[in-house]
């Protein structure tokens, strides 16, 4: 079950997904302390056992801390991008917030490690080229891709550890999964990957 909750004024996806039997959830990118986020959870009856940060922008991460505080989630993120998760001028807090916004990851994730919610596994996935550290999640239909890729577009690269070579690589490597796979990115509207298109 994947309900999407659009937060904050950069209007981030906020994905709650969770098993329905079991009831457990994780919430991927909570972009902003958003009351709905807590609602939907709380109206559900939800066990939220994991707070998931695709890549350290601000707009991705800052209820990150407020809703594990609220639910005492364990936050956790690729481990390229912890440094950046604690750079306000790389998570980008300090120019667009004006209040530098540190997350401290609870917990590191590698290339192919497995997070279970109840009966669903997702697969860690490293996409760097949005930043150093960018990931995303995929549980075999679905793909939850940060700011890796849209459905007509792909994420700057010009922003501190961008990198539009690695973002090219990354991409390729997207479109090697089926071309049926549901792809939720952090902004705009949800695709499949048979729609995105090579970088040249």
């Amino acid at each position: 079950m994947i309900e999407t909750i659009k937060v904050g004024p950069l209007a981030t996806n906020c994905y709650i997904v969770y098993d329905d039997k079991s009831k457990e959830a994780i919430v991927i990118d909570p972009g902003y302390e958003d009351d709905d986020i807590v609602e939907f959870i709380e109206k559900n009856e939800l066990k939220l056992k994991y707070i998931y940060l695709t890549h350290c922008h601000f707009d991705h991460i800052e209820g990150a801390n407020w809703l594990k505080n609220k639910f005492d989630a364990k936050v956790l993120t690729y481990f390229a991008e912890e440094e950046n998760m604690k750079d306000s001028n790389v998570n980008l807090s300090k120019m667009m917030m004006g209040d530098p916004l540190l997350v401290k990851p609870d917990k590191l994730m590698f290339e192919n490690d497995e997070i279970e919610v109840g009966s669903i596994t997702f697969r860690v996935m490293h996409t760097p080229g949005h930043t150093s550290g960018s990931s995303a999640l995929y549980d075999g239909e679905n793909l939850f891709s940060g700011d890796t890729v849209f459905k007509d577009t792909f994420g700057r690269t010009d922003f501190p550890t961008g990198n539009m070579h690695e973002m090219i690589k990354t991409v390729d490597r997207l479109l090697t999964l089926p071309s049926t796979t549901k792809v939720f990115p952090g902004h705009n509207e949800a695709t499949v990957i048979g729609e995105i298109r090579p970088l040249e």
